[in-house]
């Protein structure tokens, strides 16, 4: 498996001027686990990021927005990620 480079963006309705960070998260049931940290420090005016996605197993996960102060968490569809 390799790394590879993703594009994140989002949509912030309401004021923005808060920073989030980004990750790679599995859910299982109502719990989310973080698998990779993508990003930090990202301010929500920017609407999106390039991320590098580390080698992961194979399978289905999420990726999750979250500020600091957690008033933005905003978690994506499914992100498949496959062998290569």
């Amino acid at each position: 498996m390799r790394e590879s480079g993703q594009t994140v963006g989002w949509y912030v309705v309401g004021p923005a001027g808060d920073v989030v960070d980004i990750e790679l998260v599995t859910i299982r049931g109502t719990r989310a686990e973080t698998v990779a940290v993508l990003a930090t420090e990202v301010a929500t005016e920017v609407t999106h990021h390039r991320v590098a996605v580390p080698a992961v197993a194979p399978g289905r996960y999420h990726v999750l927005v979250t500020s600091a102060r957690g008033v933005l968490d905003a978690y994506s569809g499914t992100v498949v990620v496959t062998a290569v």
